[in-house]
């Protein structure tokens, strides 16, 4: 499940690197925080979306944009310009879009269903 996990994280950084394009700021905070990531061991990255996006999951499954303009500790550790970024890209640059935005939600929907798997594999063992 864990490998699942990274595998997503990557194809969302890839879709993300894909909408930004040739703007150089936010390719080069997206690259930082795909960087970032690889640094998470797998359990570490389970942890953080257990306890960071989970908690949130009906704001996700209603596509509320303020699960991320609100909670910023679902970006926790990231650097704040980084998350400035994302911020700044969703609220009114290159992600205000209602179908990349729902893309990204459904890679959050993937998230929280590994994490729920996760944590019940954790409960048997």
């Amino acid at each position: 499940m864990e490998g699942i996990l990274h595998q997503q994280i990557d194809e969302l950084i890839s879709y993300l690197l894909a909408i930004v394009g040739e703007n150089p700021k936010a390719y080069s905070d997206i690259t930082g925080v795909q960087f970032f990531m690889q640094q998470y061991s797998p359990d570490r990255l389970m942890s953080a979306i257990v306890s960071r996006v989970c908690p949130y999951k009906d704001r996700v499954i209603a596509r509320d944009d303020r699960f991320f303009m609100e909670h910023k500790e679902v970006f926790d550790g990231l650097p704040d310009e980084s998350v400035r970024c994302f911020t700044d890209l969703w609220r009114g640059g290159l992600l205000n879009d209602d179908e990349y935005k729902e893309t990204i939600f459904k890679f959050f929907d993937n998230f929280v269903v590994c994490a729920e798997q996760y944590m019940k594999n954790k409960k048997r063992v």
